[in-house]
């Protein structure tokens, strides 16, 4: 009993003894900045509170995201002790550089925040597919209870027919007889049938001969058709040059019979009568041609 007397009243003065030191450190190291002596900007006004001995460095990480610029923060308030920080002292945050940290955070968080809604569409999406997958697997069961009643149904289709088979083999055997005279009657069909799709053969080798006749007649004819075109064409052209000529014929005879005709145009005058002469009969050997 008396040795945990002793050793509660040692762990007592080691107690007092560590209270007392912490007293003394708060007692000396106060900021050397008040209010009205800080000369920058500051976004934030931090007391320190018992438990924090990094502030600093904690500061540091939470205003700048990086530990490292607690040295700034130090230098700024002009703290002397680089290690710990007094409890009560008042520590202003410059803003200098904080804010191309806070706008790189930005940064950083539109980034996170638009890899989180790519994210969560991926998710929403997987949702869906995961639903449609489901539908289509109730779909899938569905069918499948529906085949399993098919089967069911044809199983049993398949004993009644195979009742009905065995039953017929039974008739079968009993009607041999049968099945080889009308087997006899099978093979005398087709003879008739083959005797038939010959005659058949013949009658479509003689149609198609047909065709070809008459397609060539037809082609003859529109040979013929267009010579007679042709020939018309040459008997028009023929009259009209028969009638020029007949014109020209009278009127050589009107100024013969105006004025006497001298003995050159009197022999131009014959050789256009032959000329036309000529040409009549043409005309009427082509008409004849073409009459026939």
């Amino acid at each position: 009993m008396t040795y945990m007397i002793e050793r509660w009243r040692v762990t007592a003065i080691l107690v007092s003894l560590l209270l007392l030191a912490e007293l003394a450190c708060v007692g000396t190291l106060r900021a050397q900045l008040s209010e009205d002596e800080v000369d920058f900007e500051y976004m934030a006004k931090i007391t320190v509170e018992k438990g924090n001995k990094q502030a600093l460095w904690n500061l540091a990480m939470e205003y700048y995201k990086n530990p490292l610029e607690w040295t700034y923060i130090k230098e700024m308030n002009k703290i002397p002790n680089e290690k710990t920080v007094s409890i009560g002292t008042v520590i202003y945050i410059p803003v200098k550089d904080a804010k191309k940290i806070v706008k790189k955070a930005d940064v950083e968080i539109e980034k996170m925040n638009a890899t989180e809604k790519a994210l969560r569409d991926e998710i929403a999406e997987l949702k869906a597919q995961l639903k449609r997958a489901e539908a289509d697997g109730k779909k899938c069961e569905a069918e499948r209870r529906k085949l399993a009643r098919s089967l069911r149904t044809c199983e049993s289709r398949v004993k009644e027919l195979t009742k009905a088979l065995e039953e017929c083999q039974a008739s079968v055997k009993k009607k041999d007889a049968t099945i080889a005279e009308l087997q006899a009657m099978l093979e005398n069909v087709k003879k008739a049938l083959d005797k038939l799709k010959a005659e058949s053969d013949l009658m479509a080798q003689e149609s198609e001969m047909r065709a070809a006749a008459q397609r060539k007649k037809s082609a003859d004819i529109e040979s013929m058709e267009a010579q007679l075109r042709r020939c018309r064409r040459q008997v028009d052209e023929l009259e009209a040059e028969r009638n020029r000529l007949r014109a020209e014929i009278a009127r050589c005879e009107e100024a013969a019979r105006k004025k006497p005709v001298e003995p050159v145009r009197k022999k131009k005058a014959d050789e256009k009568s032959m000329a036309a002469a000529i040409a009549i009969m043409l005309i009427g050997s082509i008409m004849w041609i073409a009459s026939d």
